[in-house]
């Protein structure tokens, strides 16, 4: 039960974003609706910036000695206060920019103020995961999910969904979690004892940090490109339209998630190494049926389920669909970065100039092309990171061998 619970909070976000998006998208229209794609993007990165790779350093310090939450609290609560300022004056530039009314500016802030605040609710989740509390973790997940799921349907029947209501309530949902992480962390702190906390000198704490954190970082930049070079790039209507197809793509990458992660449960034991090599040829083999029956879904589906006001979002079907494809090959090879005993300096470099590339290719022709380029672009440097690990083993296929890397599952 409190592994299915917490499972279910990974996933509740994802599912309340695919049930909410027809609605958000029938309400607000195109522009809104791309407005509202650039604050929840900006939201994940503050979120990121202010995370800092904390969450798990503490995970790590707290699983040698439970005793070391206590310190790690205190310093999370401490980070809370400048990083939501930062945000907060953050969100006054979002608003000027994107030129929101004033209860749009001020929800907005309030939203991007609390997203800040991921430091302290990064390091207070580790530490309930950590002491085993993952039921109390899942059911935070879920039921701010469920808020906002809620809240959105309540507020599309009731002929109320606006902007300032989507992002109120994404704001809502956010104080919800924290605050659901909080009681129990609290509760799990006062039978807890204190042990000596060791404050690190700010330098070594950086150093530390920056490992763990430039991979989250390089995975969230990855998945979210496609978005971005949009947002740079094109109208916000433009934007709008893209956000209903790059659904594709990012739920695609949550299913190759998924399949990794069950390969370490069923083959724990598997070399890193094969298991990169398999994973790859899986993902990549479930992404052309995924693309296709996605095209067809989405040709029917979209002026239904959306409206008639986003059927220009059919013509952004192929960049979402290499990049849908893209990302199947870069899924493996991203896992493998962030645990890779030889750090692998060059990746991050490559796929910086890789990004650039595309945005100048966008300059000179349009968004969408960019982003096709972008994924074609995946699929290679994906392939090419794992030919660098296995060899010409790359495209030899064994059926026995995904079943070896799926245990009893296959």
């Amino acid at each position: 039960m409190r592994i299915l619970l917490h499972l279910a909070g990974n996933i509740a976000p994802l599912i309340a974003g695919l049930v909410t998006a027809p609605l958000t998208a029938r309400a607000l229209g195109p522009q809104a609706r791309g407005e509202l794609a650039i604050l929840m993007i900006s939201s994940v990165f503050i979120g990121l910036v202010g995370a800092f790779g904390l969450g798990l350093l503490a995970r790590q310090d707290v699983a040698k000695d439970l005793g070391q939450a206590h310190g790690w609290s205190r310093r999370g609560r401490r980070l809370l206060i400048y990083s939501s300022a930062v945000a907060a004056v953050l969100g006054v530039g979002l608003t000027s920019y994107l030129r929101l009314d004033p209860a749009e500016g001020i929800a907005t802030v309030i939203f991007l103020s609390l997203a800040g605040m991921s430091a302290s609710k990064s390091i207070d989740a580790n530490i309930l995961i950590v002491a085993g509390h993952t039921k109390q973790f899942g059911a935070a997940n879920l039921t701010a999910s469920l808020f906002l799921c809620v809240g959105i349907v309540a507020a599309f029947l009731g002929n109320v969904l606006q902007l300032s209501v989507v992002v109120g309530l994404n704001a809502g949902s956010l104080l919800l979690q924290m605050f659901l992480i909080v009681v129990p962390r609290r509760r799990l702190l006062r039978n807890t004892p204190e042990s000596p906390f060791d404050a690190e000198r700010v330098r070594v704490l950086v150093r530390r940090a920056w490992r763990a954190w430039r991979s989250q970082v390089l995975e969230a930049g990855l998945v979210r490109a496609d978005s971005l070079i949009f947002i740079t790039q094109a109208t916000v209507q433009t934007v709008g339209y893209y956000s209903v197809v790059a659904l594709i793509p990012q739920t695609a990458y949550q299913i190759y998630l998924t399949l990794i992660q069950t390969s370490y449960a069923r083959s724990p034991k598997m070399k890193l190494r094969d298991r990169t090599w398999l994973s790859w040829q899986v993902s990549l083999c479930i992404s052309v049926p995924l693309v296709a029956s996605a095209t067809v879904a989405a040709v029917l589906l979209i002026p239904i389920l959306f409206g008639e006001a986003f059927r220009p979002a059919l013509e952004l079907l192929v960049p979402a669909a290499s990049v849908t494809v893209g990302l199947a090959g870069m899924a493996p090879v991203l896992q493998h970065f962030a645990v890779s005993p030889t750090g692998d300096a060059w990746f991050p470099i490559v796929l910086m100039a890789i990004a650039v590339a595309c945005a100048v290719v966008g300059l000179f022709t349009s968004a969408a092309i960019a982003v096709s380029f972008l994924g074609v672009a995946f699929t290679v440097v994906g392939a090419f990171y794992t030919f660098l690990l296995v060899g010409g083993k790359l495209f030899r296929f064994s059926p026995s061998s995904w079943r070896e890397l799926y245990g009893r599952a296959c």
